[in-house]
C-alpha cells in the first residue's frame, strides 16, 4: 500500500474527530440514528471508501499504523459490516499479532490469510 499523503493523514484525522462525536452522542444503530448521527456515518463512509479502496489484499502496516478506533471502521468496510465489533477487536488484533501463512476465521463466514506483509480477505456465503 501506498505512503500516506497530508491530505490521508489529515482525513484520518477528521475520521477519528468524527467517530469519537459519533460515541459520544450515542448509540450506532441503523435504526436509532439522528439526523445529524446519519450525516456523520455517510462522511465516515466516504472517507473510509477513498481510503481504502476494495480489493482482496490489504496492507498489514496500513491498520497497524492507525489508531485502533480507525482501524475497527476500516475492517467494517473490509467486511461489508459482517463482524461485531469485538469480532473486528480480534480481527484487528490478529492483524498485528499473526505469523504469516496462517488463517484466522474471524466469524459469520469471513476468513483472513496472513502474509508477513498482507492479509487477504475471504467472504464465504
Amino acid at each position: 500500500m501506498k505512503r500516506m499523503s497530508s491530505r490521508d493523514i489529515i482525513a484520518m484525522a477528521v475520521l477519528s474527530a468524527v467517530i469519537i462525536v459519533i460515541s459520544a452522542v450515542g448509540v450506532f444503530a441503523a435504526g436509532a440514528l439522528s439526523p445529524e448521527q446519519k450525516f456523520l456515518k455517510r462522511r465516515i463512509d466516504d472517507e473510509i471508501n477513498r481510503l481504502v479502496k476494495k480489493d482482496t489484499e490489504y496492507s498489514r502496516n496500513f491498520f497497524i499504523g492507525i489508531n485502533n478506533e480507525e482501524a475497527i471502521e476500516c475492517l467494517r468496510y473490509v467486511v461489508d459490516a459482517r463482524l461485531t465489533r469485538p469480532q473486528l477487536k480480534y480481527l484487528l488484533h490478529r492483524i498485528h499479532n499473526s505469523l504469516p501463512n496462517k488463517i484466522c476465521q474471524a466469524g459469520d463466514g469471513v476468513n483472513i490469510k496472513f502474509s508477513s506483509r498482507n492479509f487477504t480477505v475471504e467472504m464465504i456465503k
